[in-house]
């Protein structure tokens, strides 16, 4: 991964800096597994609401019954 910068404007509301501040290296590590747990955290979510979904209420964003099992089954890590 490149060196986190505060021009990503996700980063720069994380950290309060100003556009094309490098972070420290310890801050650049902290954000960087924040971020992971963010993502991780959002696909758990997801992946229960997937499950709780109806046969026709699946259909209807386009996935079939055994691909949605398939996709709840992974871990909260897997993409």
């Amino acid at each position: 991964m490149s060196a986190l910068r505060a021009k990503d404007p996700t980063l720069a509301q994380l950290t309060g800096l100003p556009p094309g501040v490098a972070l420290p290296p310890l801050s650049r590590v902290v954000v960087t597994v924040a971020r992971q747990v963010v993502l991780w955290e959002t696909r758990l979510r997801a992946r229960r609401s997937l499950s709780r979904l109806d046969r026709h209420m699946l259909i209807d964003i386009g996935l079939s019954p055994d691909e949605a099992r398939t996709e709840c089954a992974k871990p909260f890590w897997r993409d």
